[in-house]
């Protein structure tokens, strides 16, 4: 855009002028979301790490015994926060992915043992309703 003829006085300086300032807004707006991103990733990071530690007490039963009930929740407590983990780091990674500083690694996925985890975390809420 800089060999746009700002200078001129007639309707091409104007719309040179607006598509000048609407590249400036929008470069402003794409800084602000990346930095958004990452902020708010690692602002999650915390409360996701503690709720994970409380749970793994419990589950190491430093309160008193568990229910074998109370074991399971406590497991899908602690799979829920390792997803959440996962969210939070994709969420910095599409920070770097848009900044160009994460390199890109595809491999393959185990769809068995995806579906086999997503049946255990769900399956004890399923059970309860």
């Amino acid at each position: 855009p800089d060999d746009l003829p700002y200078d001129r006085g007639d309707e091409i300086g104007d719309l040179s002028r607006s598509f000048r300032a609407m590249t400036n807004r929008l470069a402003e707006l794409d800084r602000l979301k990346a930095e958004f991103m990452s902020v708010a990733g690692h602002e999650l990071k915390t409360p996701i790490s503690a709720a994970r530690a409380h749970a793994d007490l419990l589950l190491l039963e430093v309160h008193g015994t568990l229910t074998e009930q109370q074991s399971e929740t406590l497991e899908a407590i602690i799979e829920q926060t390792e997803v959440m983990v996962r969210l939070v780091h994709r969420l910095l990674n599409i920070g770097r992915l848009e900044a160009g500083t994460y390199p890109l690694e595809i491999e393959a996925v185990e769809v068995r043992a995806m579906l086999d985890k997503l049946s255990r975390t769900f399956g004890v809420l399923a059970d309860e309703q």
